[in-house]
């Protein structure tokens, strides 16, 4: 099987000509990859859920998945109309499935963080250890094989971006790479007690609309309106402006898309 065609097939691709699967009512389904707790998608992400609602004058239901797999196979299926992922999927779906990427958020810093009690404090000190990562497909678990491959770490995989920040908070962990947003999510006794290291990288979340009838009118009208979604209150809250796709930007996250592809194959999926 020629790497095009597996990838086709582990991206769960053999769908219906017929276009998104949109809810009963003909409301928009928003997609947001499963990064973190459910209450902290709904709390971070219902922002765009509230933002879209009120510029496209429709009704929006925001949905994940439990875990990286479903939601693979819910893209496969295209089930959402718009889906918020990190730019290795991204590019990924728009390849294999027919996903758009139309948007990018401005970019945000991938950090390595460790309790701030704890005796690791650059990123030179880092030997061995327990690491927390979220789902071995996430970006972040992505970057850290990557990054830290020479490295004497036990990589410790947990549901969530919110889990893994906890255990190491909890102490049942020694270090974890995610992002301030989610760690500023954590109760404050939590997130008070982790310590940011060092700067791994950049990422950013990208909008991607699904193919049918309706979605280049839907491309232009989500252009148009989250150029503006610094302006409004949900914008504020949510803290990250959004621009049109750089392809350059995308492209630089190839390699990871590729990792992508090589973990899919060792879970052992089959063919729809």
């Amino acid at each position: 099987m020629n790497l095009s065609l597996r990838v086709s097939v582990l991206l769960g691709c053999l769908v219906a000509a017929s276009g998104p699967v949109h809810a009963a009512d003909g409301a928009l389904r928003l997609g947001v990859m499963p990064f973190t707790s459910p209450g902290a998608l709904q709390e971070r992400y219902g922002e765009l859920q509230a933002y879209i609602r009120r510029t496209l004058d429709t009704e929006v239901i925001l949905e994940t998945a439990p875990d990286f797999s479903s939601f693979k196979s819910r893209l496969g299926n295209r089930t959402y109309d718009i889906a918020v992922t990190p730019p290795h999927v991204a590019a990924l779906a728009a390849d294999h499935i027919g996903y758009s990427p139309i948007l990018q958020s401005s970019k945000f810093a991938i950090e390595l963080f460790a309790h701030k009690d704890g005796d690791l404090k650059t990123l030179e000190d880092l030997g061995g250890g327990v690491m927390a990562l979220p789902d071995p497909l996430c970006f972040v678990s992505l970057l850290a094989a990557k990054r830290f491959a020479d490295r004497d770490l036990s990589f410790h995989h947990t549901t969530s971006h919110s889990t893994a920040l906890l255990l190491v908070a909890g102490k049942q962990a020694d270090t974890t790479v995610s992002i301030q947003a989610f760690s500023d999510q954590l109760p404050s006794n939590s997130g008070d007690s982790l310590r940011g290291i060092a700067k791994l990288g950049d990422s950013f979340g990208v909008i991607s609309v699904a193919p049918g009838a309706a979605a280049e009118d839907l491309q232009t009208r989500l252009t148009a309106a989250f150029l503006r979604f610094h302006e409004s209150e949900e914008g504020q809250r949510f803290g990250l402006q959004f621009e049109p796709i750089s392809e350059a930007d995308l492209k630089g996250f190839i390699p990871f898309g590729s990792m992508l592809v090589e973990r899919l194959s060792q879970t052992g999926q089959r063919e729809p």
